[in-house]
């Protein structure tokens, strides 16, 4: 985020830093030194929050994030924070209060919603290209090992209960993808659980049968197993369907009698492009006091569907949303 700020032009001093020093030590150690810039170093959060900051990056680990941004925005700081919004809803409501009571803008990074090949589809949704959606496929399945190659995964906030980690909230990206794209469903089922042999205490694996408006039906499949990477998404309408193929760069359009109707391709795209984006969106909301693409209240939205598939996994049956 650092570096993504200062390639936008904000200077070094204009950046601090809070460190509890709780995590990986000699990842933000490399990361000041490699810089080699006099940014500010706070390692209690009072102390970072008198400096008056107009802007918190709220980056550590899920189970904090709550408690760290009410204290933001208790102090009148807007608020970025990276996803998931939590891992449980206490104290979610009071956030709220807090940031609608001082008018603060916030958003909950899910900046998939900025990749090229999202957007693509989200338009031909929005025209109607393939009809009414009868039902949906996604599948987001990575080696854990890939995803914080600079430490020991099972140290790592994703692999501990504790901290808030486990394949659904950490791959929520997914969740909020076909949240944006359909609409908050009405149920889900979810089956999975700790499967692997990777010894850590969440789910590494996640398989959910989610309900939306309109008749819409998904499965959603996340693990923390495979390698390679595998990641699609594959919209069925009643005019065709819609594949999204994240690592090929393409999202295809099909008619049903088998020949493509439009494809895009992304070859090259640098991947921290959406994350440049996302953030030159919230910044200029913070400018124009707007509401992000992804507000606080939708962040919630995203964290109790997350939510009802943990409980759904844990009852072994289907939960209201």
């Amino acid at each position: 985020m650092a570096e993504n700020l200062e390639q936008l032009g904000y200077q070094c001093g204009e950046i601090g830093f809070y460190r509890t020093r709780k995590g990986t030590p000699n990842f933000g150690d490399d990361f000041i030194k490699s810089h080699r810039a006099k940014h500010p170093i706070f390692h209690d959060i009072a102390s970072a929050l008198r400096q008056k900051p107009e802007v918190v990056f709220v980056m550590n680990p899920t189970s904090l994030h709550i408690p760290t941004a009410i204290a933001a925005a208790e102090a009148g700081c807007h608020l970025f924070i990276t996803k998931p919004l939590s891992h449980t809803i206490r104290d979610v409501s009071r956030l709220m209060e807090l940031v609608d009571e001082k008018k603060l803008v916030t958003c909950v990074s899910y900046q998939l919603r900025f990749h090229p090949l999202l957007m693509q589809v989200k338009e031909w949704l929005d025209a109607k290209k393939i009809g009414s959606i009868v039902c949906v496929e996604a599948e987001l399945s990575e080696r854990i090992t890939n995803l914080h190659p600079w430490e020991d995964y099972r140290r790592s906030y994703i692999s501990r209960t504790d901290l808030g980690g486990g394949v659904i909230l950490s791959f929520s990206h997914e969740i909020d993808c076909l949240y944006w794209l359909f609409g908050k469903p009405l149920w889900v089922f979810t089956s999975g659980g700790t499967l692997g042999n990777l010894g850590i205490d969440t789910e590494d694996v996640a398989k959910s049968i989610i309900q939306f408006p309109r008749d819409i039906l998904a499965s959603l499949h996340l693990d923390f197993l495979k390698k390679p990477t595998k990641r699609f998404l594959e919209i069925t309408g009643e005019k065709g369907r819609i594949h999204v193929d994240y690592f090929g760069e393409k999202a295809e359009l099909w008619n049903l009698d088998g020949t493509r109707d439009a494809m895009i391709v992304t070859s090259g795209y640098e991947r921290n492009t959406m994350h440049l984006d996302e953030l030159k969106h919230f910044l200029r909301c913070v400018e124009n006091r707007e509401q992000p693409s992804v507000n606080l209240a939708q962040g919630k939205d995203v964290l109790e569907i997350c939510l009802a598939m943990k409980q759904s996994l844990q009852a072994k049956s289907p939960v209201p949303i």
